[in-house]
């Protein structure tokens, strides 16, 4: 019997009977085709659930920031293309991904987090308004995105250390993997030599800082050929920061808002999850996505 056969999924739908009639092999009943696709979805979330990193859904819009911001793994010419036909001159090293409450945003950047750091011998800070936010927020979805190889025991050698609890986070709020990579959780209210040290690679900032603290990151990342990327969800609306970029900004592309039709009609959550209109699909398979 199917383990999730009767449990929703946000991109995979429950196995109908009619998918079942109509994906039905040459000899295979409509029950053993029901019960074969079902095998075959709880693998696919088992896969998934064990090792996100690998496994794990990436909706089609994180497509479009790996192209602007352009992360060192990502193939060049497929992202200037990409670029190209969204009238993005070239890649950024300041990003600020703007989005709703359960956007993704945070997967995103922990997930890439994790990816740059295993990429290379990388330095990876990630900072948040309060010790508490971090330990709710980005610490959690630094360890998920971690590879299992890393988790269920506490790693100490000469280079690596890490050692994470659910409810107090990772050990003395930082990692180090046996690369060389590092990732510190910081805060913004911390003192001002919370910049200090080696020149980071990536600096994740959720819900922007100041426009000091801005400055002062943006000079360390430029020492290393590094990326700033902010995220942030208007829960009380634009914060100031927010609001500079966002004025200073100029639309190159835009698509529509299945989730907030303009007639108060139901969301169309299955084109959300989709993400692009055809249009937009076929921008990017001539890419090269």
């Amino acid at each position: 019997m199917s383990k999730y056969w009767n449990i929703d999924h946000p991109v995979l739908p429950r196995v109908s009977m009619e998918a079942a009639v109509a994906n039905a092999q040459p000899g295979e009943s409509t029950q053993q085709c029901w019960e074969r696709l079902n095998r075959e979805r709880d693998q696919f979330i088992d896969r998934e659930t064990e090792d996100p990193l690998r496994f794990g859904y990436e909706p089609p819009v994180w497509k479009i920031a790996d192209a602007v911001i352009e992360w060192p793994w990502i193939d060049h010419g497929w992202a200037a293309v990409t670029r190209h036909k969204l009238g993005i001159p070239k890649a950024v090293d300041v990003a600020l991904i703007n989005g709703g409450y359960r956007g993704g945003k945070t997967d995103y950047m922990g997930k890439r987090s994790v990816q740059l750091m295993l990429h290379q011998k990388a330095r990876v800070w990630c900072f948040i308004t309060s010790l508490q936010q971090s330990l709710e927020v980005q610490q959690p979805v630094i360890w998920k995105y971690l590879p299992p190889k890393y988790k269920g025991r506490d790693i100490r050698t000469k280079v690596a250390y890490l050692a994470y609890r659910m409810a107090t986070g990772f050990s003395e709020n930082r990692f180090t993997l046996e690369n060389g990579s590092w990732c510190s959780f910081r805060t913004y209210n911390q003192e001002e030599d919370n910049v200090e040290g080696a020149a980071p690679k990536l600096v994740w900032c959720d819900e922007p800082p100041d426009q000091g603290l801005i400055k002062a990151l943006t000079g360390r990342i430029a020492e290393n050929n590094g990326k700033l990327v902010m995220t942030f969800a208007p829960k009380h609306g634009f914060t100031g920061v927010v609001r500079d970029y966002v004025n200073d900004a100029t639309a190159t592309a835009d698509s529509t808002a299945f989730l907030l039709p303009a007639d108060g009609g139901a969301p169309d959550v299955e084109a959300a999850l989709r993400g692009e209109t055809p249009e937009e699909w076929g921008m990017l398979d001539a890419a090269g996505r």
